[in-house]
């Protein structure tokens, strides 16, 4: 059985490409990306992907993933911590109660002040 020993995201452009990141990581899968791929994900180059920005720079990270099996296990587990820490459903459902708890307050509160204008 062929063991997947990592996963890489060349992408430089296009939509939904952090999502295929995430997943990765999620997934427990050692990655080596580009910048554009990881924007916007709390990711630190070497710790959770190595970063490479040139076709040249990211061939060479992905050898090194590929050559280096403690480096491979080390990605794996943190980038897998990662995705847990910060973008569980929970985490993430969590967040987005807040934010929705946030815009029904700013709206009564609005909604108040018009009121109150309203009877000035």
């Amino acid at each position: 059985m062929h063991q997947r020993v990592g996963w890489n995201c060349p992408i430089r452009v296009g939509g939904g490409t952090r999502l295929k990141v995430l997943d990765a990581l999620a997934m427990g899968m050692p990655l080596a990306g580009v910048t554009f791929a990881c924007s916007g994900i709390s990711v630190q180059d070497g710790k959770h992907v190595p970063m490479a920005d040139s076709p040249e720079a990211f061939i060479d990270q992905d050898l090194r993933v590929l050559a280096d099996s403690v480096l491979r296990a080390n990605l794996a587990a943190q980038g897998r911590d990662l995705v847990c820490r910060d973008y569980s459903w929970t985490v993430v459902g969590r967040n987005l109660l807040l934010a929705y708890g946030e815009a029904a307050s700013l709206a009564a509160r609005k909604s108040e002040s018009q009121v109150r204008r309203g009877r000035a």
